[in-house]
């Protein structure tokens, strides 16, 4: 009997001492330090700060000009004048096809025409005294012109043996050689306008309001160190129905020729807002199910307020509407603090220099 109190009596012992090392290991309640001591956070006062914000966009750098030079008709290349590389100047003869059956078309009818006009003069004059009727003279005069027309014709396919440069620029690589068949579907080279070149990127649409023509921005190509300037000239009216993006257009000066056609840009785009807004730590926002909200301290509680946010980068947010300047908005314990609870504050300050969206 008295073996079995005895081993009665050890069990409630080791109950109560595991009892009593639970209670001294069990941690206090979020928000509500025991003891009641104010709750440590750390926090940064509301301030307004000159925020000149802009955003990355992936662009695309090409030719101010670019075509593909293709004869409009079929035949022989007889004579061909493709500098790869080389710079040529609007109407620069490029390549030339045998044309010998337009000129003997062309020389028969400007024949033509020569005879018909003056078999016209001499009826004209014949005319006059009677010697002719009205309708012969009619019938010459409709055979000139149907002998001007066709000599117009073979003018027109005499000139579409002739590929000329449409406009100032440098050539690409040639694709066929002298003495080659060709057809209108033929590819002889391409042409490129460099002197200036066209930077085309795309923008969210929710920044569309921000942007207007002409705007400056600054853009950099992988593998070059150097940082360059395009002028956007041209923003496209519609948003894309795929991703609702807005295409701009701008204009980059490669006088220099450092730039090439199709090569990948890194954009800066400026966009047009308040200098002076409220900026906080991205940290501070905390998403709840209509909206935003942070905590603020006020006299010492914590309190809740609803705000709404604007332009953020990757450390900071802009606050456009629930703060007033000088609010002291926590950036830590946000999960854990509740509603009027006591705080302990520790006022941090923050890098407010961060623009680029």
């Amino acid at each position: 009997m008295r073996s079995i109190l005895f081993i009665i009596a050890f069990i409630i012992v080791l109950v109560v001492l595991r009892l009593t090392v639970f209670s001294e290991n069990t941690p206090a309640t979020p928000g509500k330090p025991q003891g009641g001591a104010p709750m440590p956070v750390s926090a940064v006062v509301a301030s307004r700060v000159d925020f000149n914000p802009s955003m990355k966009a992936a662009g695309s750098i090409l030719a101010w000009e670019e075509v593909q030079l293709m004869p409009e008709i079929a035949g022989k290349v007889v004579f061909l004048n493709i500098n790869e590389g080389g710079k040529v100047n609007k109407g620069d003869l490029l390549l030339r096809l045998n044309s010998a059956e337009w000129q003997a078309q062309l020389h028969k009818a400007e024949a033509s025409v020569k005879l018909f006009r003056s078999n016209l003069n001499r009826q004209d004059e014949l005319l006059k005294v009677q010697g002719i009727s009205q309708q012969q003279r009619d019938e010459t005069e409709q055979q000139l012109s149907m002998a001007e027309a066709d000599a117009e014709y073979y003018r027109a396919m005499l000139s579409k043996c002739e590929l000329r440069a449409p406009f100032s620029g440098v050539l690409g690589l040639r694709m066929i050689s002298e003495g080659a068949i060709v057809s209108p579907s033929t590819l002889i080279a391409s042409l490129f306008k460099t002197d200036k070149l066209r930077l085309d990127f795309s923008v969210p649409e929710r920044y569309a309001s921000s942007l207007s023509a002409p705007l400056e921005v600054n853009f950099h190509i992988q593998g070059d160190q150097g940082a360059y300037k395009a002028r956007v000239f041209a923003i496209e009216p519609s948003a894309s129905s795929e991703n609702r993006s807005i295409r701009l257009r701008a204009e980059v000066n490669n006088s220099a020729g450092r730039l090439l056609p199709g090569r990948f840009a890194d954009v800066d785009i400026p966009l047009a807002r308040d200098s002076s807004v409220i900026l906080l730590p991205t940290q501070c926002i905390v998403p709840i199910l209509k909206g935003k909200q942070v905590w603020v301290s006020k006299n010492g509680k914590a309190e809740a307020l609803k705000v709404e946010t604007g332009y953020r980068t990757d450390e900071l947010v802009e606050i456009r509407s629930g703060l007033q300047m000088g609010d002291t908005v926590l950036t830590s314990g946000i999960m854990s603090v509740r509603p009027g609870a006591a705080l302990k504050i520790k006022v941090e300050k923050f890098n407010s220099n961060q623009s680029a969206l």
